[in-house]
């Protein structure tokens, strides 16, 4: 309604005889100014015009109208007063309005007057009114600081026992059987209260009321340190007044209302958080359900989003989450960095109960309790995930048929995967041959175990992941994702994959044993990464898969297992352009190029292969051998380098590949670091033969490499080899003769050179090389070039 007829006629009943019991009662007279709030709470907040009757003096004020609860503890004037008391004198000055008049209170109807001395109040908005993006993003990170450092001065650390105990601080009496969030969950959800987890969209979340309820269900956890101090307690987008300066986005009021819930020493967090749903809220009040649910589930995954991994519609409310979330990550490395993870801890468990809440409220449609229920799950997700607490086992499928709630569709319980897949951060280029043999291959009965092998970089981890979302409709027991890559003892191996599992390990049983009585009837796909390190761990794996017949492997690894159960499958580059110069569309689709492209664009979206780069890229895809990670990092550079200046550095390709994504392991995020960490996987001696066959610059044959490697014995030359084979470091190529030939991927040939030259031996091995060719060449062809084998020497020749 536009501001010059606004009225408060539209109002509930109750709403309008509260007005006039204040009208009646002060002898005042009022009139609105401007709706400033409103929303499926019923709560509305106006500014108004005060008119003293009888001595004519006029005020402009701030009224809330609410619905008290029935069993609130105390009138709002006493919590007001109670928090201008408690509260650090220049905090109340600055943030806390004063009473202009004593709250009326009538049939449980709130009327609240505020005013705020020395300004206008004109200009003033609720959190709710606000749509500039920079505002929002400003209000979101400045009330961290507000609630943290301005009001919460005094703040004080409690060691608390269990994380279910902050839960039951903040929520009481809400988590009681006979309450709206049980009620909830079991009629309108169809989810007994005492499971432990649901599904929401094919995604197992831990059921937080069950953990918030039943301690014993975390298992073993340490004690948290907890901030603890004032709480506001209902910190909505409703209850912010604040005001920016008219010629940018600085901030120039801002002030907390409405303490009827007020609290102290309480647990804090809790207001942040719950502000966040608030918003999230209010964004489903405009119609983003769908939208919101979506997003939600995705930071139960991520701590923090980027723009790129949400859809477009849920950027800008992202944008506000991600500031209130940066901000408090900068307060915490600011001022307690060494309590950084249970401070986290205490923000997750803090999400867990604002969502519960939300979950508790009466009179509101189910879709926002819905929100609610689920971003409890989401936070309390992120909190197992930073401590390590096994996620649920047993999960029921989330039902709102009959609700009425429009964009949520969930399939019949049957029908939902299981995993614990992380997302995907880009999309899947290439590998179609592969995706569909590998996953042909595990759907055989009588392959249980399948395992790609490949060097570093070759994307034997992408590939696997792709493979499993495949494959979760084979295996009603769900696709499970073992990662093994901070891994290094192989006993390790089994408690690590019990603990993926959510296994528990008890009655001082080997955790091995656990799993394969756990997984014995089960139907599943185990994906174990990075396995090269624990290979010893295999005689396990083949434990496992002996008892347990429903159970499939899929394991990466730079070394094959070589058990009986084992197809070995090799991941090779990505394919490259050939030398034919090919058109630019057939080039495109090209999977190394079309790699290059994707991943050039992340950092560059006007990125375009055109006729004036493309024989550069078409060079540097050829030059890195079709290798997705050392494609990735070079992709990276255009953002620099144009795709013509990135060739000419490529004669040192170790030098300029590095800087890979921040979200790989520290292994991958140079090239240089990928290949070491299979150099130091080998032997002194095998290390050593590595680093001399690396003079050769296109393959070799057994005899040639025996003269190269002349300090060791010809079987030792042969062993070498076949180690270098498993290992991923040396490939077998097509040979014009029945001999067996053999190459090193560019990269890697770079890197035993480096290797060759720290230990002063790349000059005597060059010699070497250059003098056995010269001789052989010399000495065999020129009594073998004329005769019924001169094409055999001619092709060796070239």
């Amino acid at each position: 309604m536009p501001e010059s007829v606004v009225s408060f006629q539209s109002l509930p009943p109750e709403y309008l005889q509260a007005i006039q019991a204040a009208e009646e009662k002060y002898q005042i007279a009022i009139s609105p100014l401007q709706e400033l709030a409103g929303g499926w709470s019923g709560a509305v907040v106006y500014l108004v015009r005060v008119a003293e009757t009888g001595s004519g003096k006029i005020q402009h004020l701030v009224l809330k109208l609410d619905r008290k609860h029935p069993k609130a503890s105390s009138d709002e004037a006493s919590r007001h007063q109670t928090v201008q008391e408690k509260s650090p004198p220049e905090f109340v000055r600055q943030h806390i309005p004063d009473l202009a008049y004593p709250p009326i209170e009538i049939e449980n109807t709130l009327a609240i007057f505020y005013s705020i001395a020395g300004q206008s109040l004109h200009h003033f908005r609720t959190l709710s009114k606000y749509r500039r993006q920079t505002r929002l993003m400003a209000l979101f990170s400045e009330t961290n600081d507000y609630l943290l450092d301005a009001w919460n001065r005094d703040r004080k650390f409690e060691q608390v026992g269990h994380p279910a105990e902050l839960l039951k601080r903040w929520l009481g009496f809400r988590l009681n059987p006979d309450q709206m969030i049980e009620t909830f969950i079991k009629e309108t959800c169809r989810i007994h209260p005492a499971m432990p987890g649901f599904i929401v969209q094919g995604i197992i979340l831990p059921n937080p009321l069950h953990y918030a309820r039943s301690p014993e269900a975390w298992g073993r956890i340490r004690p948290v340190d907890s901030l603890v101090g004032m709480q506001h307690s209902d910190l909505n987008t409703n209850n912010i007044l604040a005001k920016f300066s008219r010629q940018g986005e600085q901030i120039e009021g801002y002030y907390l209302i409405d303490f009827a819930l007020f609290k102290e020493d309480m647990p804090l967090l809790y207001d942040q958080r719950y502000l966040e749903m608030s918003y999230l809220v209010h964004t489903i009040e405009k119609g983003s359900f769908a939208g919101a649910i979506d997003l939600i589930l995705r930071l139960s995954e991520h701590d923090i989003l980027t723009a790129d991994q949400v859809p477009i519609e849920m950027a800008g409310v992202n944008a506000a989450i991600r500031a209130g979330r940066d901000a408090f990550e900068q307060w915490v490395q600011a001022n307690h960095p060494s309590l950084h993870d249970d401070l986290w801890g205490q923000y997750w468990l803090a999400g867990a109960a604002a969502g519960l809440s939300y979950c508790h409220k009466a009179g509101q449609p189910d879709e926002y309790r819905l929100a609610g229920l689920v971003y409890a799950a989401a936070n309390l997700k992120q909190h197992f995930q930073l401590f390590g607490i096994p996620m649920p086992r047993e999960a029921s499928n989330l039902s709102l048929e009959g609700t009425g709630v429009d964009g949520f569709r969930q399939p019949a319980a049957a029908d939902v995967p299981l995993h614990n897949l992380p997302a995907a951060p880009t999309n899947f280029v290439g590998r179609k041959e592969s995706l569909a043999a590998v996953s042909d291959l595990l759907r055989q009965p009588e392959v249980r175990l399948v395992t790609l092998t490949g060097p570093g970089g070759t994307g034997k981890t992408r590939l696997s992941l792709e493979i499993g979302r495949t494959l979760l409709g084979d295996f009603p027991h769900g696709v499970y994702f073992i990662d093994l890559a901070k891994v290094n003892d192989p006993g390790l191996v089994a408690a690590t994959a019990a603990h993926t599992l959510g296994i528990r390990e008890g009655g001082g049983q080997p955790p091995l044993e656990t799993l394969k009585e756990t997984l014995a009837s089960k139907e599943m796909l185990l994906i174990l990464d990075n396995f090269e390190q624990v290979t010893a761990a295999a005689a396990d794996l083949s434990d496992l898969l002996a008892t347990a017949p429903g159970v499939r492997a899929l394991v990466t690894s730079r070394i094959p297992l070589k058990l009986r159960w084992e197809h070995e499958y090799p991941v090779s580059p990505l394919d490259m352009p050939s030398a034919r110069r090919q058109p630019l569309e057939e080039l495109l689709k090209i999977e190394s190029v079309a790699l290059f492209r994707q991943q050039a664009r992340a950092v560059l979206p006007n990125f375009e292969i055109t006729e004036d780069n493309r024989d550069a890229v078409v060079e540097i895809c050829r030059r890195l051998d079709g290798l997705p990670l050392a494609i990735e990092i070079a992709a990276a550079r255009v953002k620099m380098l144009n795709p013509q200046a990135l060739l000419k550095r490529l004669d040192h390709s170790l030098n300029v590949l590095v800087g890979g994504p921040k979200d790989l392991p520290d292994r991958q995020q140079t090239l240089r670091q990928t290949i070491d960490w299979s150099y130091q996987l080998l032997s002194q001696e095998i290390q050593d033969i590595f680093m001399r066959l690396g003079v050769f610059s296109g393959g070799f044959n057994l005899e040639a490499a025996g003269a190269i490697c002349n300090p060791f014995e010809e079987d030792q030359v042969f062993a070498g080899i076949e180690s270098l084979l498993d290992n991923s470091l040396l490939r077998q190529v097509r040979s014009v003769s029945d001999e067996p030939r053999f190459d090193m991927l560019q990269t890697i040939r770079e890197y035993a050179q480096e290797k060759a030259e720290e230990d002063g031996l790349l000059d005597e091995l060059q010699l070497t090389h250059c003098n056995y060719f010269a001789g052989t060449m010399g000495g065999e062809y020129g009594s073998a070039g004329f005769g019924p084998d001169t094409d055999l020497w001619l092709k060796r020749t070239e």
